[in-house]
């Protein structure tokens, strides 16, 4: 399924992304995560608890590296949002990831 995901020009895009965001979820809690973030989410001057999974090279005009963000929902963090955000908008935690994962099953 690999090589006619990746052989079909459209859907090359889409079928990349959409592997990565299922191996993402479906790795051991410690390789998915690897730092605990606030994002503004879902509109500006509300935070949201994030998980940095990944980043992405920098693809925008402005040269900025982009972070990929996990969003999870309160109270399965199972289920949750894919954000990319500009590194210069991520405000740094101290949180552990499992302190971080309890507060996300709290409601």
């Amino acid at each position: 399924l690999d090589s006619v995901g990746t052989a079909i020009p459209v859907v090359k895009n889409i079928y990349g992304v959409a592997r990565q965001s299922i191996d993402l979820l479906a790795a051991p809690t410690g390789q998915r995560f690897n730092r605990v973030v606030f994002v503004e989410w879902p509109r500006p001057g509300v935070r949201a608890l994030g998980f940095v999974t990944g980043y992405i090279g920098s693809e925008t005009p402005e040269d900025i590296r982009l972070v990929v963000v996990y969003i999870p929902t309160v109270p399965n963090p199972t289920s949750g949002n894919l954000a990319w955000v500009g590194e210069d908008e991520i405000i740094e935690t101290d949180y552990t990831v499992e302190e971080a994962m309890k507060a996300s099953q709290q409601p």
